[in-house]
């Protein structure tokens, strides 16, 4: 018995399958756009993560550590500007003692009770606020070195914890009460600190106002150490790679105890 096709006898079939592709082509654009549609939608989302995260460093940088470093270097400069001018006027510009001169040149004994009542109350309590702020917070620092000035700082501040403890058992009779190594730490202040901490500072509003409004600059370059921020460990014959704030620089002050 000869067998019959028996798609012919359903009505209205069309041999040549033109009915399953009405229903497969509709079907695999709205497929292929839901796709993209997805896709598009994860890859914004994934930028955005992207941008609000760093977002979320660079606010950290800031608030924890060169904003306060930065407001209270700028105090602690000024401060100390306004001390020597008043207290010590004969001395403006130069280091409290010069012991290199002959007779060695030491303020006197009633500069040092003045010197030590400013440097109790009030130079270092900024000293280790700088101090707290640099070593809670390291791993926020820019770039991939330690500068100087903040190492420097620290051992400039813990100098004067020993010398000031001692200064409990001391008198203004004493003959050694006007001697720099029981009233100086060992290590000078960093007076570049300041600088620093600024350039910092200028660089991650920067780029915080860049990550507020492009949605882009979550992918920028990481930024580099301030080229006013000497490194802690420079690499004997490596040029370290430095970023230079908008602002004008200024040059760092003078040496200060």
């Amino acid at each position: 018995m000869e067998e019959t096709d028996t798609r012919e006898s359903v009505e209205g079939y069309p041999p040549e399958g033109g009915w399953l592709r009405k229903l497969i082509v509709p079907a695999l654009v709205t497929l292929a756009l839901s796709a993209l549609t997805a896709a598009g939608t994860f890859i914004v989302s994934y930028i955005d993560k992207v941008r609000v995260a760093r977002l979320d460093v660079v606010n950290k940088q800031i608030e924890k550590l060169y904003g306060p470093l930065y407001a209270v270097a700028k105090a602690n400069d000024e401060t100390w500007t306004q001390f020597r001018a008043q207290y010590l006027p004969s001395r403006k510009g130069l280091p409290v003692y010069n012991e290199a001169a002959k007779p060695p040149q030491r303020p006197t004994a009633e500069e040092i009770s003045v010197w030590r009542s400013w440097m109790r109350n009030v130079f270092q309590p900024m000293n280790v606020r700088m101090e707290q702020a640099i070593v809670g917070n390291v791993q926020l620092v820019i770039g991939d070195s330690l500068p100087k000035s903040f190492l420097d700082l620290v051992a400039h501040t813990e100098g004067y914890k020993a010398v000031i403890a001692g200064w409990e058992h001391s008198s203004a009779t004493d003959s050694s009460y006007t001697f720099g190594k029981n009233n100086l730490s060992a290590l000078n202040y960093p007076t570049s600190l300041l600088l620093c901490a600024k350039d910092g500072y200028e660089l991650l509003k920067a780029r915080q106002a860049e990550l507020r409004v492009n949605p882009l600059a979550g992918f920028y370059s990481p930024l580099h150490t301030p080229c006013s921020c000497e490194p802690s460990t420079p690499e004997r014959g490596a040029t370290q790679e430095c970023a230079q704030p908008m602002s004008k620089a200024t040059t760092a002050p003078a040496t200060r105890d």
